[in-house]
């Protein structure tokens, strides 16, 4: 018996990118998450949509922000910017 495939959009992310892509993977969803991050190594699946829906649609990739070199102390109570 073969398995089943459907047409998917699945959202994928890495740490700081994120695509949409249009692929078939298996009908059930939990099996289409292991197959498409089979096939899409260093990605992380986080939204599946069952169709074709990229077309339209838009990601935003993640902000990742700078960790600085120090610590910076800022204090509550300083009042020099104050006239």
């Amino acid at each position: 018996m073969t398995a089943h495939t459907r047409p998917w959009t699945a959202i994928l992310c890495t740490k700081s990118n994120t695509k949409i892509v249009n692929l078939d993977a298996p009908s059930n969803p939990d099996d289409a998450k292991s197959s498409i991050e089979k096939t899409n190594p260093g990605w992380s699946l986080v939204g599946l949509i069952p169709g074709s829906h990229k077309s339209g649609s838009h990601s935003y990739d993640l902000v990742q922000e700078t960790p600085r070199k120090e610590q910076v102390y800022v204090d509550p109570f300083d009042m020099s910017h104050v006239s």
